[in-house]
This record gives structure tokens, sequence and C-alpha cells, in this order.
């Protein structure tokens, strides 16, 4: 078993010791290290989801110009420049 499947073994284990009509509140969850972090996890994927709905704002091109030619690149070799060392 892992530490996080302990850690939610734990967090399981103490939502059960609550009825269901009494449900812990925020502040006891954020009482529960594990169960913390799940909520600010659930936080986190809502804002995802609520922005993930909204319309999606949509610009108009901006026209690119074309890249300059420019003429090819001639490198030497380093054989053929000390050749021209030695002569």
């Amino acid at each position: 078993m892992s530490a996080t499947d302990a850690q939610a073994a734990d967090a399981i284990c103490w939502m059960l010791r609550f009825h269901p009509d009494d449900r812990p509140s925020f502040g006891q969850l954020a009482s529960h290290g594990f169960l913390r972090g799940m909520v600010d996890l659930g936080v986190v994927v809502s804002v995802m989801e609520e922005s993930m709905q909204k319309p999606v704002v949509v610009r108009e091109a901006v026209p690119v110009p074309p890249a300059p030619v420019l003429p090819p690149l001639v490198l030497k070799k380093e054989d053929e420049e000390e050749e021209e060392e030695e002569e």
C-alpha cells in the first residue's frame, strides 16, 4: 500500500465516522491534511471547468510579412584553410 493509498484510506475512515446527515463542514475538512489537499484540488478543477465553459475570444489574424531571402552561406572547410595558409 502506497503512502497516498494509506492517506486515502485514513481519510475515508475519518469521513465514515460521521452520520450522512452530519457531514463535516468545510472547516472540519480543512482540519484533515489529505482531505484539505483534495478540497484545494477540487477548487482548482472547478475554476478550470468554469473557464472552459466561457466563450472563447477570437481575434483577427495578424498578417506576417514574408521572411527576406538571403544568399546561401558558404563555409570553407578547415582542410582548405590549412592548405591556403601553407601556400
